[in-house]
């Protein structure tokens, strides 16, 4: 398992990225038995579609970045369902403990991995205790 990245991409055009940053994803998701790619920044999400053509790539991890909304807020569940209906799991950072529920009622719970962020034994009892209602 491997977390792959290239946060210069958020300073090239799509058709840079699909020339200079794909085929080399791509290599790199072949070679490993889990990948997840980090896609960080708002400016980074006009590759999204390209990277959802790697078959070998089994997830997104999402960071909006400094100034943004969090993985927790709901401006990103559409993000969330399109890496999904791509056919990847996804990786929403920084979730909140109160933003855990809604997040799970508008994505479902199938296919995420959630980065939590927690300041206390009881986030982490809370968060616990709601996952607790989305197993099957």
């Amino acid at each position: 398992m491997a977390k792959l990245q290239s946060d210069i991409s958020i300073m090239m055009s799509p058709a840079s990225f699909r020339r200079f940053v794909l085929p080399y994803i791509r290599q790199q998701c072949q070679w490993l038995d889990y990948s997840l790619y980090h896609l960080d920044g708002i400016g980074a999400i006009r590759h999204l579609d390209a990277l959802l053509e790697i078959e070998e790539l089994n997830a997104i991890q999402w960071t909006p970045g400094v100034g943004q909304p969090q993985g927790g807020d709901p401006c990103w569940y559409d993000l969330y369902k399109r890496i999904r209906a791509g056919g990847k799991a996804v990786m929403p950072a920084w979730v909140e403990v109160d933003e855990l529920a809604p997040l799970l009622d508008a994505v479902g719970p199938e296919g995420l991995n959630i980065l939590m962020h927690f300041t206390s034994e009881r986030d982490i009892d809370a968060a616990l205790t709601i996952a607790d209602r989305y197993r099957a």
